[in-house]
């Protein structure tokens, strides 16, 4: 990506430069503008793509951890009284949800994933730890 961005930066002020040996100066200040908005999108869609949510079943414990480079946000849930409900969607095509439910709390997982690994998952904590397994055809 940095190899990109040096050459976006080359030809965009090789091609003001140009322009500015011409007589054409005004071009420089808005190609310095461009590239600064280009490296801003970049860095914005690399931030945003670094986010993680990590699942552990530990002991009698289930962790769930969400943050961008590094865990921001924790929720704990008893593995004994941790419900998983896959919800369908309320309207066709949209995703289904999976949620991890112990008492009033309830945390949705596994969002930036289709369907099929959002199944996958369930089944995959289902087999860990042996958890009562819940199927909910109505979205709330």
């Amino acid at each position: 990506m940095r190899c990109f961005l040096i050459g976006m930066c080359v030809i965009s002020f090789g091609i003001a430069i140009g322009f500015a040996m011409v007589g054409l100066w005004l071009v420089l200040p808005f190609a310095g503008l461009e590239m600064l908005v280009l490296i801003f999108a970049f860095h914005t869609v690399q931030k945003s793509s670094a986010s993680r949510e990590v699942v552990s079943v530990v002991d009698e414990r289930i962790i769930i951890e969400t943050g961008k480079t590094r865990p921001e946000k924790s929720c704990v849930f008893q593995r004994a009284w941790t419900q998983i409900l896959l919800q369908a969607p309320q309207i066709k095509g949209y995703p289904s949800r999976l949620l991890l439910r112990c008492g009033s709390r309830q945390v949705e997982v596994g969002a930036c994933l289709n369907n099929d690994e959002r199944q996958a998952l369930r089944r995959r904590l289902l087999e860990l730890k042996g958890l009562p397994q819940v199927f909910s055809t109505v979205a709330e």
